[in-house]
């Protein structure tokens, strides 16, 4: 068995389609399986480069994977898609197409992510889905009492001292009994809501602070825990990976989309590759940071860039380009290891 061999699994929740191929791109073995049977497959083939989609689960597999020896490369199912047959796809097929894609060196894999860069990503998407959660509770209750021509504020500390006022008031006495019944629960609701990401929000702060990495993320302006913890996950322990800043920005899909052909270039919008979670934290960071910038309260030669920019700018392409300068800044803290300085914006 020489290192050239590639093992493709293409994952199920109970059944795994496995593709092996040598050096020449030949398959050699197919093996159709239960889950229980992956690790002592791959134990015959000692040394191997096996290849997953990075799908549910990949992560676990490619640590159980390296323990034994492996090289583990985690594809990016919307590559591998490109190597499958659109006419026909089985198992079988999908399994054949990562094995093909593994075989291509130009293209990116996903870090393999430890065990606890997985608890603190998944802490961070229950953050997430609580707070979509407590927007559409806040959309329901304004939306249910705009129908008695009652108008609650935007903001949650607003919304709670005008529904308790609202409470006490003699209008809420007059409003039918059924809908005092509901607009309560949606009420306990929402305060449930704040109380549960209060709490993971303080977990993530911890969390963030407890590793070199992430202290150096969160010296970044306008980078807070949330972000700095994705972005942890997200680079892995190998920053090194990507060979600059601008790769590591057009991997999160802030860079434009480029046409050429022959002497023509047109340059489009941005990709949106990469994790649309990340790049969102990133541009809802820049959003936060032009704002204040905007006002002229800050004077270091990053708050000089943005305000420059933004006045030849719209603001879209102005929070765009500081979300992709953020991108290269973080890329550059983490690969050098030292603390971000304002001087080197």
């Amino acid at each position: 068995m020489t290192e050239s061999k590639i093992v493709a699994f293409d994952l199920a929740k109970r059944i795994v389609q496995a593709c092996v191929i040598d050096g020449t791109g030949a398959v050699i073995a197919e093996e159709r399986m239960g889950p229980e049977r992956v690790l002592s497959f791959t134990a015959r083939h000692p040394h191997a480069t096996v290849a997953l989609e990075a799908c549910g689960g990949a992560h676990h597999w490619g640590r159980a994977l390296e323990r034994q020896g492996h090289r583990v490369l985690l594809l990016p199912p919307q590559r591998v898609k490109s190597y499958g047959d659109p006419a026909c796809k089985d198992d079988r097929r999908d399994a054949r197409a990562i094995a093909e894609a593994a075989s291509r060196s130009y293209l990116r894999p996903v870090p393999v992510k430890s065990e606890g860069q997985q608890a603190l990503q998944s802490l961070d998407r229950v953050a997430a889905l609580l707070a979509r959660q407590r927007t559409q509770t806040v959309n329901a209750l304004h939306g249910h009492l705009s129908e008695f021509g009652i108008t609650l504020p935007k903001g949650p500390h607003l919304l709670k001292r005008r529904f308790t006022e609202l409470e006490a008031s003699p209008r809420w006495r007059e409003l039918p009994e059924e809908l005092r019944a509901a607009m309560g629960e949606l009420f306990a609701a929402f305060l449930a809501l704040e109380d549960r990401l209060s709490a993971i929000k303080a977990r993530l702060a911890k969390g963030a602070k407890q590793s070199k990495l992430g202290r150096l993320l969160l010296e970044i302006p306008g980078i807070g825990p949330m972000t700095a913890v994705s972005l942890e996950a997200a680079i892995g322990d190998d920053p090194g990976r990507f060979a600059s800043g601008r790769q590591f920005a057009a991997w999160l899909g802030l860079t434009p989309r480029v046409s050429a052909s022959g002497e023509r270039r047109q340059l489009a919008r941005i990709t949106k590759r990469g994790s649309a979670r990340l790049r969102s934290l990133l541009v809802v960071c820049a959003q936060a940071m032009l704002r204040q910038y905007r006002q002229g309260r800050h004077g270091d030669p990053l708050a000089c860039w943005a305000r420059h920019l933004l006045a030849r700018k719209r603001w879209n392409v102005a929070v765009v380009a500081l979300a992709n300068k953020l991108a290269r800044i973080v890329w550059k803290v983490a690969s050098s290891g030292a603390a971000y300085q304002a001087r080197t914006a």
